[in-house]
């Protein structure tokens, strides 16, 4: 039997979910429901006597699942950023399951706040897909993110050969795939372009091919043919 339980504040873009898959949900420790909830001063006392153990279960931060999460990527996928510096005292680094940073699931969650406070340690790293947190900022639209994102972790492919770019792309980010093109375009923006059919994406990719490529496209018709 599944059970489900919703912890305020929600984001003015979506709800966050949290699914235990037993009723007791007896993983979860009083410093996770804590951390998830956003009590700063709970968050400080039972920091005291537990470690960050990970939780059993999916939470959906957006529309990705981050199974079984740490107290502090509990706090960063609901933007609570007292509670992230907290835990970041000793929980900067541990992942979901999956692989899955703080970072990723404020990426996922689009809170700019707290990913600068993740950034710096914990930026470049990729989830057992190869997903990046600029790639779970792009697939969620996220502008800001984005755009503290893309210098570095530009150009990272997942293991589905995904960059962040054909991620926007896809999925018509046209904030998102502005700022993306710069930095992305010279390596995946060919198959980002045969990959969307927004013809503004498209435009706004082609403007950062390399010349040979975009000569290549005028030449074949305007045909996407990848070798």
């Amino acid at each position: 039997m599944a059970t489900s339980s919703r912890y305020p504040p929600q984001s003015e873009t979506f709800t966050t979910i949290i699914h235990a898959h037993e009723p007791e949900n007896s993983s979860w420790t009083h410093l996770a429901s804590a951390a998830a909830s956003g009590h700063v001063e709970l968050v400080k006392k039972y920091m005291k006597d537990n470690a960050q153990t990970p939780v059993t279960g999916q939470i959906h931060f957006g529309w990705h699942a981050f199974p079984n999460p740490t107290p502090l990527i509990l706090a960063a996928g609901h933007g609570h950023l007292d509670c992230v510096r907290l835990l970041m005292k000793d929980g900067a680094g541990s992942t979901t399951s999956a692989k899955q940073t703080a970072l990723m699931a404020a990426a996922a969650g689009c809170y700019p706040d707290i990913i600068s406070e993740l950034m710096e340690k914990e930026a470049g790293r990729a989830d057992e897909n190869g997903w990046t947190a600029l790639m779970y900022a792009a697939d969620r639209g996220c502008v800001p993110a984005c755009q503290m994102l893309v210098k570095l972790e530009a150009n990272r492919t997942s293991s589905r050969s995904e960059t962040a770019l054909i991620l926007a792309a896809t999925t018509n980010k046209r904030k998102v795939v502005e700022i993306l093109a710069p930095h992305e375009a010279p390596e995946s923006g060919l198959l980002a372009m045969e990959l969307t059919s927004d013809e503004e994406i498209r435009d706004m990719i082609r403007k950062h091919l390399p010349a040979d490529a975009a000569q290549a496209l005028t030449d074949n018709g305007d045909q996407y043919l990848l070798e």
